[in-house]
């Protein structure tokens, strides 16, 4: 037997989360000591940046669905879309290995801080 969940929001609901916006400075506040020692601070910083700004674009296309997707699902999405869209391989080896470090937690953090709790 397979279960459907139907999950009912009205507009003004998906409207005021549509235009709720991510806050850089929060994500770049709560920073694991983990990525702080990191090399290319400044490039970090910039591509935190560039991720809450592709994740503002990603909720605002997709509102109407997140409630209906498991927070895996909405990680793995989050993930490819930054990741399709993003200046993620440009520069060294180093970089990159940095930038996806950044990047699963720059997700993993929006998704449990701002979309989760949203929800609940």
């Amino acid at each position: 037997m397979s279960y459907v969940y139907v999950y009912v929001c009205n507009l003004s609901t998906i409207m005021e989360y549509c235009n709720m916006k991510f806050d850089k400075s929060q994500v770049k506040d709560a920073q694991p000591v983990r990525l702080t020692v990191l090399p290319y601070m400044e490039k970090r910083d910039m591509f935190i940046d560039e991720c809450v700004v592709l994740a503002d674009e990603w909720r605002s296309s997709h509102a109407s669905f997140i409630g209906s997707k498991s927070k895996r699902q909405l990680r793995k999405e989050l993930k490819g879309y930054i990741s399709a869209r993003s200046d993620l391989k440009s520069g060294s080896l180093i970089w990159t290995i940095v930038a996806k470090i950044v990047l699963t937690w720059v997700v993993e953090w929006i998704i449990n801080n701002y979309i989760i709790k949203s929800n609940s």
